[in-house]
């Protein structure tokens, strides 16, 4: 089982249309870090927590989701077959099933990881 042995924290402000994204708290350095978030749609912020994290030295980054909206197909931007790459995108990409025709579109296309919400929130209601 895997824990938490060091938090990083990023945060986001917006100046217009500008996403700026610095880091808080933490040191990357060296370290496979991964992004937690609510959400995605365009994935623009996570990617310039990409790039921050990355400026900063660590040694790989991915992300864990829960929703994947991704509208207009914007995961691509993160897939392996469009440019993306672990040496300069994200190693792992984990979604939920919670946007099941985001599931259909990333369906074995690296870095994408599905995770079922099924056997979770069936515990959770004890069913």
């Amino acid at each position: 089982m895997a824990y938490i042995d060091y938090q990083i924290v990023c945060a986001k402000v917006r100046e217009g249309d500008q996403r700026i994204v610095r880091i808080k708290e933490g040191n990357p350095a060296g370290r496979h870090v991964v992004i937690v978030d609510d959400l995605v749609q365009s994935g623009g912020t996570l990617t310039e927590c990409q790039k921050v994290l990355a400026k900063h030295g660590a040694q790989k980054i991915s992300a864990y989701v829960t929703h994947g909206i991704f509208p207009n197909r914007s995961w691509q931007r993160f897939s392996h077959d469009k440019g993306g790459s672990p040496e300069n995108g994200m190693t792992y990409f984990w979604i939920t099933d919670s946007c099941p025709q985001t599931v259909k579109e990333v369906k074995d296309k690296k870095p994408f990881e599905v995770l079922s919400l099924a056997a979770p929130i069936a515990a959770a209601l004890q069913i």
